[in-house]
């Protein structure tokens, strides 16, 4: 009698455990998934199985939603919803919240790269910072016998900067915190993001704005003061030439252009400076950079201080800077710090940083004041 030669068939697979995430019907959950960068989700931990559902009915806990996947926009709005009834959420939050508020401005920012940033302030106490004032030329000169060294000595003084806090704030309903998901933390994120960024923005512009000494203020089209300025003196590659020839007059080579949306729109019509700007290069592109021209990077953004010219008209007040015109001291990243009012059925979310700025290099600025 023949024997039956053993099978040669594999053994099949056993089942995958399922992790009852395959069960979620919440078009939150699917698009959640779908923003997750493949490989960035750690393996999903294992949970009891009467976690996973509830009533047989395939609906994840929240519990098992945040151990199996986790991101920080889900644990910010369990955590804001905790915060209703327990100090101990509202002690988390900024933890969870504050470095992705941060993260979400980084690319909002367009001022801070172009200047000095120092933090030796963070974490310290005092909201005084004594920054080296460096000059910017230093031209050595002929020795001569009979001459000490010391009298050809340049000084370098110190720059007082005295650090401040700012904060955005936003009022949410008690309904909304009830109901929170993820993309409207998204959405929060952004406008506290936004916030702060714009207003390190606009203080940078504006102490650019308020510099004393610099190496000079020059005007669109024909007009020789901002009140003589009309809606036909806007912003022109002749008027930046001049500019780039008033700085090199002080020894100190442009860098960077910073103009308004408003002044963007007759640059880019201008010949003159599409056939010369730069595009697609591989250099980093900055932050609010809209192209390069004769080696400058031009840069726009909504923050640029404005005056007023002739017949009430307003003007915008663009500046071409060199390097080392100004030092941040950033003693302290954007925080989130909520607040629930019972009274008025309100969560309050502040955002809040602290930093200074100073002015060191005033020659390195021309204002460049337009229609």
């Amino acid at each position: 009698m023949e024997e039956t030669p053993p099978s040669t068939k594999p053994a099949e697979a056993p089942p995958p455990t399922p992790t009852g995430l395959e069960q979620i019907p919440t078009e939150d959950l699917l698009h959640l998934k779908e923003q997750l960068e493949p490989g960035k989700v750690e393996e999903k931990k294992e949970v009891k199985e009467e976690m996973a559902q509830e009533a047989g009915k395939g609906i994840v806990a929240v519990a098992v939603l945040e151990e199996a996947i986790g991101p920080w926009q889900v644990k910010v709005a369990n955590k804001l919803r905790e915060s209703l009834t327990t100090t101990d959420a509202v002690k988390a939050i900024p933890i969870i919240w504050s470095p992705q508020v941060e993260l979400g401005a980084q690319p909002k920012r367009v001022m801070r790269a172009l200047g000095i940033v120092d933090t030796t302030l963070r974490g310290q106490p005092g909201n005084k910072f004594y920054f080296p004032k460096v000059p910017t030329v230093l031209e050595a000169v002929d020795a001569t016998e009979g001459v000490k060294p010391d009298d050809l000595a340049v000084t370098v003084d110190r720059l007082e900067i005295t650090v401040k806090e700012i904060i955005a704030a936003i009022s949410v309903t008690r309904q909304v915190v009830e109901q929170v998901t993820f993309n409207v933390v998204d959405v929060l994120t952004d406008l506290l993001s936004e916030g702060v960024a714009n207003k390190e923005d606009k203080d940078i512009l504006a102490a650019l704005n308020a510099a004393s000494g610099i190496a000079g203020t020059l005007y669109g089209g024909d007009a020789t003061s901002e009140e003589t300025v009309d809606s036909n003196d806007v912003f022109s590659t002749d008027l930046l030439a001049n500019a780039i020839t008033t700085m090199r007059k002080e020894k100190r080579e442009p860098r960077e252009v910073v103009i308004h949306p408003a002044q963007e729109g007759p640059l880019l019509k201008s010949d003159k400076f599409i056939n010369a700007a730069q595009y697609g290069g591989r250099e980093v592109i900055m932050n609010g950079e809209i192209g390069q021209w004769l080696g400058i990077r031009v840069l726009k953004t909504t923050q640029v201080p404005t005056g007023t010219g002739a017949g009430g008209i307003t003007t915008y007040h663009a500046f071409l800077i060199s390097e080392r015109v100004w030092v941040e001291e950033v003693k302290r990243d954007p925080e989130v710090e909520p607040k629930y009012e019972p009274g008025e059925r309100k969560t309050y979310l502040y955002g809040t940083m602290e930093y200074g700025l100073g002015i060191l290099n005033a020659k390195g600025i021309v204002k460049l004041i337009t229609a």
